[in-house]
């Protein structure tokens, strides 16, 4: 009877020690949400665009998308202005979409819905540039090793407002990113 119990106590150990990990392992890394509607986002990636001319800043493109790929269903892009020179710097970055200095952030474009055919071509959903920007915020902290990116952003297309908000928190994949793609 003791054996029965022990194993009993055991097994079950064991299965929430697995159901815990799997869903640790399972969390998002963000999310995306226009207009009250949540999108999960999984995978970021950065592009080290180099120093700015006169090197005051640094440039980076960042990614924000559902999957890893080139036909995510959802994303954020972005480029931001990094106030060191080396990294992307903790802090407050406001949105301007003409001037390009340290603290600022521009080329937002926003994906939502998409849908692609066989060959990979776009065939539906909604994309929003950067022309339709009204106003936006992105604020970076570390949490640990990983940074973490909390944006918001309205858009004004049609006489329609978007509020586009959300975060990003996970590993930042090194990869290319440009403002055209998608």
């Amino acid at each position: 009877m003791n054996r029965i119990y022990h194993f009993f106590v055991l097994s079950a150990c064991f299965i929430l020690l697995f159901a815990t990990c799997s869903k640790e392992g399972d969390e998002d890394a963000g999310v995306l949400s226009i207009d009250g509607r949540n999108f999960v986002l999984t995978y970021g990636l950065v592009y080290d665009a180099g120093l700015s001319e006169d090197n005051s800043y640094r440039n980076y493109w960042l990614r924000f998308q559902s999957s890893e790929g080139d036909q995510p269903s959802h994303f954020i892009v972005l480029k931001l202005y990094s106030y060191d020179t080396l990294v992307i710097e903790e802090g407050s970055y406001t949105y301007d979409l003409i001037q390009t200095e340290a603290g600022l952030f521009t080329w937002v474009k926003v994906g939502y819905e998409l849908q692609y055919d066989e060959e990979g071509e776009l065939t539906g959903g909604t994309v929003l540039l950067d022309s339709y920007v009204e106003e936006g915020s992105l604020v970076v902290t570390r949490e640990g090793e990983l940074l973490k990116f909390e944006f918001s952003v309205k858009f004004i297309k049609n006489l329609t407002a978007y509020i586009i908000s959300g975060e990003f928190k996970d590993v930042l994949h090194d990869g290319y990113v440009y403002y055209a793609d998608i």
